[in-house]
């Protein structure tokens, strides 16, 4: 009885456990393969401390880099993208729409509300990249498009940050028309004298960049995330 103890089997850690483990302590660098410690990665606001790659950040990061403390307030949070297509390739459009919602806890590729910046009153509006590549859809337009609306009402400046694939192709020209419809509200903000600051992240591409994402009174671009547009013009 006594060396019982002796016999007891060891827990056994499956591969499928120490890897999450290690996965929440390390991460790997996309652009230059270092792996660094997450925390101290945190501490670089997600920016690789080797090469500087800027690593995708989740709204919430940038509500708590931006916003002033307390004065967060989102907006239009229950909107949902319907399936004006049935729109089906190798799965249906709306059952991607609940997988992404289940995944990100978001209901669609943008986050918007208003807030303070230095004190300055602010709209601002993130993408979310992990909502089916960051896409613009029909609820992702007209986010922007009240987000604006709130802006002149209450004279605030707009704010948004681009992580985005382009337009939906599920929801076809739908989707299309948002490029006309952000671009439009826009121009009411400009005429009503109100600035708009667009912060480009990598990726961004596509319909996204060709309307609200190079708009902006002025742009901001981290690294990479206009890189890959006007390389082949610049050079």
């Amino acid at each position: 009885m006594a060396l019982e103890w002796f016999r007891r089997e060891r827990s056994v850690i499956s591969p499928e456990q120490k890897k999450t483990t290690q996965d929440a302590l390390w991460v790997k660098c996309d652009n230059c393969g270092e792996i660094v410690f997450k925390k101290e990665l945190e501490k670089f606001q997600l920016v690789c401390p080797k090469c500087s790659f800027h690593f995708a950040m989740p709204a919430e990061a940038y509500i708590e880099m931006l916003a002033d403390p307390g004065s967060w307030i989102e907006s239009d949070s229950k909107l949902k993208p319907l399936d004006p297509l049935n729109f089906k390739d190798s799965k249906k459009y709306s059952e991607r729409v609940v997988s992404s919602i289940k995944a990100t806890g978001k209901n669609d590729a943008i986050t918007i509300g208003s807030c303070l910046v230095n004190a300055f009153p602010v709209e601002l509006g993130i993408m979310e990249f992990s909502f089916m590549g960051g896409s613009v859809g029909s609820v992702v337009g007209e986010k922007i498009a009240r987000a604006v609306d709130r802006a002149i009402a209450e004279r605030r400046a707009l704010v948004l940050v681009s992580r985005s694939g382009g337009m939906r192709m599920q929801e076809g020209m739908v989707s299309l028309m948002q490029m006309a419809k952000t671009s439009v509200k826009l121009t009411q903000l400009d005429e009503a004298g109100l600035p708009y600051i667009s912060v480009i992240t990598n990726p961004t591409t596509g319909g996204t960049t060709a309307s609200f994402s190079m708009l902006g009174d002025v742009i901001v671009a981290r690294a990479g995330g206009i890189d890959r547009i006007c390389r082949p013009t610049c050079d």
